[in-house]
């Protein structure tokens, strides 16, 4: 909790600063913004990833049955892990996908990527450049629980979160960046991908299993054993660039409700 009030915090004093308004945050993203559906649709979402990093996955439907397990059943758009469930043998799937489909959301059926190792990459483009990444850091997810296809998030007490930042060179940013530029143009994203090894991800070998749009919180900020002084200078560094993004915002751009619509998104995937 002090860590997302240091964020609004720091945001807020940023567009005071630099003369934005706070509330356009939620812009940023906009043009990805579904309005029929009044959210992020992985389903859209899954269509700005190359082919060669996207995991198969379908809308679940009362005849469709996966070929191979196990599988995930994650709602079309949902935070933190909420309501997703991993089946892991065909005997198990009728009563799962009967299930999700008397649910208020849409559901998902996503193939389980095959890499050993969860990361998370946060970035946030160029205010002066959006071609270019102004900041970008590595997260590495780990379960103490789990060895194989654990379901990560931070309402999970055997998730763990450990800045990977540490180890990676200017130039592994770059590679990175040269990677991720290929998505669409997200202005501010958190990319959640699988791989056998970190140099794997810099190679280009590796699945994307989420993109969060809506509200990416850097997660490198929930490793304990980062230094406070370390967390608030990154907060302070990255609020001060979404506020700039924020200033720069296309004023003849079309709004979109979106804050509103996510949180009647929400109650229904946690109810």
């Amino acid at each position: 909790m002090m860590i997302r009030l240091q964020l609004i915090f720091w945001y807020i004093v940023s567009c005071i600063r630099l003369g934005a308004f706070p509330w356009k945050f939620f812009q940023l993203n906009a043009p990805y913004f579904n309005k029929t559906k009044g959210i992020y649709s992985k389903l859209d979402i899954d269509q700005c990833i190359p082919e060669r990093w996207r995991l198969f996955q379908v809308p679940v439907t009362p005849e469709f049955t996966p070929e191979k397990f196990p599988v995930f059943l994650k709602p079309e758009w949902g935070q933190n892990s909420h309501g997703i469930m991993r089946i892991d043998a065909l005997d198990d799937m009728p009563e799962a996908r009967e299930r999700v489909l008397t649910k208020k959301v849409a559901y998902m059926v996503q193939e389980a990527a095959s890499g050993l190792r969860e990361f998370e990459i946060f970035y946030i483009r160029s205010p002066k450049d959006e071609r270019n990444c102004a900041l970008l850091s590595v997260t590495e997810v780990k379960n103490t629980c789990v060895d194989r296809y654990p379901i990560n998030g931070i309402h999970n007490k055997c998730t763990v979160y450990k800045n990977f930042s540490n180890h990676i060179s200017d130039r592994d940013v770059d590679l990175l960046w040269n990677h991720f530029k290929n998505l669409c143009a997200y202005r501010i994203a958190r990319i959640g991908l699988r791989a056998d090894a970190f140099e794997d991800i810099l190679a280009g070998n590796f699945h994307i299993i989420e993109i969060n749009l809506f509200l990416p919180m850097p997660l490198s900020l929930l490793d304990k054993d980062l230094p406070w002084r370390k967390k608030s200078a990154f907060i302070k560094k990255a609020m001060y660039l979404a506020a700039d993004l924020t200033r720069r915002l296309p004023g003849d751009a079309e709004r979109r409700p979106i804050f509103f619509r996510k949180l009647l998104a929400h109650y229904k995937v946690t109810t």
